[in-house]
């Protein structure tokens, strides 16, 4: 379905991750850059590889960011990324093809740990449900937001913390 020609030169990702938007040949790829200050950067392509949008999303994100995206439809996006610049915080923020940002959860949760990931997923075009993972307390969670409205709070997925294979 996707044969991009993606040049990275001179640029080292920490995680990175890509997202379908429409059957007419636009992608996204969203990755924790190793330059400068580790900005984390986004850029919607053409499945020719040529560039459509580039955007940084996040300036310094520290060197230990975990990032995930999914398209809501075919010309929205949302991104979770873990912002490891200090306390590691699980943020949540979404633009549309054009760089305007639609969504803007600068703080799902502050000081997370510092062995982290994420992982995000449209539920329709407005819904998506994140989840995370973290050494601090040693538990997986998730949410579930309508755009900037929450509509589950941060639930276990592991039954209790320190528990991780507690069914």
């Amino acid at each position: 379905i996707i044969d991009p020609v993606l040049a990275a030169i001179n640029v080292e990702a920490f995680d990175i991750d890509i997202a379908i938007l429409n059957d007419t040949g636009m992608f996204v790829v969203v990755w924790c850059d190793n330059s400068g200050n580790n900005p984390l950067k986004y850029r919607v392509l053409y499945t020719n590889g040529s560039l459509y949008k580039e955007v940084i999303v996040n300036d310094n994100v520290g060197a230990d960011c975990r990032v995930a995206v999914s398209a809501l439809n075919e010309t929205a996006f949302v991104i979770a990324y873990a912002d490891t610049s200090g306390t590691t915080g699980w943020n949540i923020i979404g633009y549309d093809i054009n760089g305007n940002q639609i969504i803007n959860l600068p703080s799902v949760k502050a000081n997370i740990g510092s062995a982290v990931d994420v992982g995000i997923c449209a539920l329709d075009s407005t819904r998506y449900a994140s989840v995370f993972i973290n050494n601090l307390d040693k538990k997986a969670s998730y949410v579930v937001y309508d755009l900037n409205t929450q509509i589950k709070s941060e639930s276990s997925l592991d039954g209790s913390a320190g528990a991780p294979n507690a069914k």
